[in-house]
C-alpha cells in the first residue's frame, strides 16, 4: 500500500493489511527526509493494549514540548482507558527546581492530556527513591554508607555541597526527590487521579542503595536505575495496586446494584 505522506501538519495514519499477514515493512519512494515516531500493529480481539511513550532521561518538562495536534490525534485513535504518569527522577536531582512552577506545569500537562485522550483514568506515580553520593566523597577506598538527610543538612544543604563538607560524603536521596513526590501527591488530589508512591517499593529512605547492595542486586551501581528483577518487582507492586482498585471497583458494583435490586 502506498501513503502520501505530504500533509500540512504532522498527523498518525492507520492502514487495514490482509488478513494472515505475518510481517510488515515501510520503505519510501525517494530520497526526501520523512520523520517517523512510531509504529504500532493491531488486531480485532479483546486484550490489552500497551502503548509506551517512555523518553531516556526525560522529565516532566517533556509535556510542554509535545506536538499538540498529533497528541490529540494519537489519542484520538487509541482511546485509552487508563494514562500512568512516571515521572520525577530527574526533577528530583535538581538542586535549583523552582518546586511551585512545577507543580502548577505539571499538573497543567495532565489537564491538557487528560482532555485530549476523553478524559481517561489517570494514575500518576510519585517518583521511586534514588540516591546521590557527592562527587568529591568518590575518592575514598571504603564504600560510603547510606543515610538520610537531616532537616539541617536539608536547610543548608547547597552551602554544604558548594564546601564538600564531609557531612555529605555519603549517599543520600537529594533533598529536592522528597518534594517533588510531595507536588505530584498534591497534583493528584487536586485533579482527584489515582496516585502511588512507588518509592514504598523500596522502603522509603535509601531504599535504591539497599536493592543495589541485595542479594541478587535489584538494582544497578548508581543507586538510581534498577535491573530487570528491580523493574520485575516494581511492576509486581503496581499491578496489585491496580488489581486490589479494580477489585474495590467490582465489589462497588455489586454493591450498587444488590441495593437497586
Amino acid at each position: 500500500k502506498i501513503l502520501n505522506l505530504y500533509a500540512a501538519r504532522q498527523r498518525i495514519r492507520r492502514f487495514r493489511s490482509n488478513p494472515g499477514i505475518q510481517s510488515l515493512s515501510l520503505k519510501t519512494l525517494d530520497d526526501k527526509r520523512v520523520s517517523l515516531f512510531g509504529w504500532s500493529a493491531l488486531i480485532k480481539k479483546p486484550g490489552l493494549r500497551y502503548v509506551s511513550l517512555g523518553l531516556p532521561g526525560a522529565s516532566a518538562e517533556v509535556m510542554k514540548r509535545w506536538n499538540s495536534a498529533l497528541v490529540a490525534d494519537e489519542m484520538k485513535l487509541l482511546k485509552p482507558d487508563l494514562i500512568v504518569l512516571g515521572y520525577g527522577t530527574n526533577e528530583g536531582f535538581d538542586d535549583g527546581l523552582d518546586l511551585q512552577a512545577y507543580r502548577k506545569q505539571y499538573e497543567a500537562s495532565v489537564k491538557k492530556l487528560s482532555r485530549a485522550a476523553g478524559r481517561p483514568s489517570i494514575l500518576v506515580l510519585g517518583a521511586p527513591d534514588s540516591n546521590r553520593l557527592p562527587k568529591y566523597a568518590r575518592q575514598s577506598d571504603t564504600q560510603p554508607s547510606c543515610k538520610p538527610l537531616s532537616q539541617k543538612e536539608t536547610a543548608q544543604y547547597s552551602t554544604l555541597l558548594a564546601l564538600k563538607s564531609e557531612r555529605l560524603a555519603r549517599w543520600h536521596a537529594p533533598p529536592n526527590l522528597a518534594r517533588v513526590r510531595n507536588q505530584q501527591r498534591l497534583v493528584a488530589q487536586r485533579l482527584k487521579t489515582a496516585y502511588w508512591d512507588w518509592s514504598t517499593v523500596m522502603g522509603g529512605n535509601c531504599g535504591t542503595y539497599r536493592w543495589a547492595n541485595a542479594t541478587p542486586p535489584l538494582a544497578y551501581g548508581d543507586k538510581v536505575h534498577f535491573n530487570d528483577l528491580g523493574g520485575k518487582r516494581s511492576a509486581a507492586a503496581l499491578y496489585d495496586f491496580l488489581m486490589t482498585g479494580y477489585r474495590k471497583f467490582k465489589q462497588g458494583s455489586k454493591q450498587r446494584l444488590a441495593v437497586l435490586d
